[in-house]
């Protein structure tokens, strides 16, 4: 029996951020609620400085609603863990300024800051539900984790376990984004240490990478006229919209071979379970995002369910398929 785990960036939309409640509350809630109904368990990476934009703009109302919510994932067994999107901290009073997308682009003891402001928030959430709660994995905003050489302090210092930032194949560059994944292994898991895309036996971290599959332009035209077709069952909660890519990284995009595993957006149900049975990983990563949430997606999860998947948290499967080896 494969395990999956389902991860979800839990984060509003970063051009026109959309509304709390549809954009991040109820879609959450409806997610919650599902995976509850069937018995899985979910791992919500945090954009966490969205909530610290929050706290400076004095929107005290919408960050305790938040911050209830994540509460309440908790107490129903679902684990938060860190997500950083630097740009928040360029961001003020709506107005999005994405020269910082990228954390790299901090030095040294910015980037330990922000972990730090990260993390206490997180645990302020955390440790009112379990005192002994322990963050353990990261998240980069945009997939922006390289080069990982400088954030290999930062994780040291705060003992930070795992990433979960790596697609295999997956590659993007463009003013805002860089990430190169195409020579990273394509396994369940591995070690690494200063490259994370470089499995080293000894390394002090784990990658748990989110998993790809093969795909072509005919394959996403074909998700684009169900989505055509389909708007009852896939018009997402959220109501917002996020960054604006050029033409030729739409086209790049297209001619991509590879996608990541998701309840994101449009799939055909059976294609997306037949990929899932020929994969020959035994653990299948998901990320999703609450605020692409559609009808589609509860179906998804109802189908997992209806396979006999084992649906558990990044924590419980690193301690129990890999802390112990």
């Amino acid at each position: 029996m494969k395990n999956i785990l389902l991860t979800y960036d839990y984060e509003v939309f970063f051009v026109k951020f959309g509304t709390i409640d549809n954009s991040l509350l109820i879609p959450t809630s409806e997610l919650v609620k599902e995976m509850d109904r069937h018995s899985m368990k979910g791992t919500f990476f945090v954009d966490v400085l969205f909530l610290d934009y929050l706290r400076r703009q004095g929107d005290n109302a919408a960050y305790d609603r938040i911050i209830n919510q994540l509460k309440w994932v908790l107490s129903c067994g679902h684990r938060i863990e860190l997500h950083i999107h630097p740009h928040w901290l360029d961001t003020d009073k709506g107005i999005v300024d994405f020269k910082r997308y990228r954390l790299q682009t901090f030095s040294e003891e910015e980037q330990s800051s922000i972990f730090a402001k990260g993390l206490e928030i997180l645990y302020s959430i955390a440790k009112s539900e379990d005192a002994n709660y322990k963050v353990l994995a990261y998240r980069a905003g945009g997939w922006c984790v390289q080069p990982f050489s400088e954030l290999y302090n930062t994780f040291k210092e705060y003992d930070i376990r795992i990433d979960s930032s790596v697609a295999s194949g997956m590659y993007q560059k463009s003013s805002s984004h860089f990430f190169d994944f195409r020579n990273a292994p394509n396994k369940e898991y591995y070690n690494f240490s200063k490259e994370i895309t470089v499995e080293k036996t000894d390394g002090e971290f784990v990658e748990i990478p989110i998993t790809t599959f093969k795909t072509n332009p005919i394959n996403k035209l074909y998700k684009r006229w169900i989505a055509k077709t389909n708007k009852k069952q896939i018009t997402s909660y959220g109501d917002g919209h996020g960054m604006t890519v050029s033409k030729f990284v739409l086209l790049r995009k297209l001619f991509e071979r590879r996608a990541m595993f998701s309840i994101d957006g449009v799939f055909d149900l059976e294609h997306m379970f037949e990929l899932m049975k020929k994969s020959e990983l035994d653990t299948i990563t998901f990320i999703s995002h609450p605020k692409n949430l559609t009808n589609f997606s509860l179906e998804y999860l109802k189908k997992i369910d209806e396979e006999c998947l084992n649906c558990i948290s990044m924590r419980d499967y690193y301690f129990q398929y890999i802390f112990t080896n």
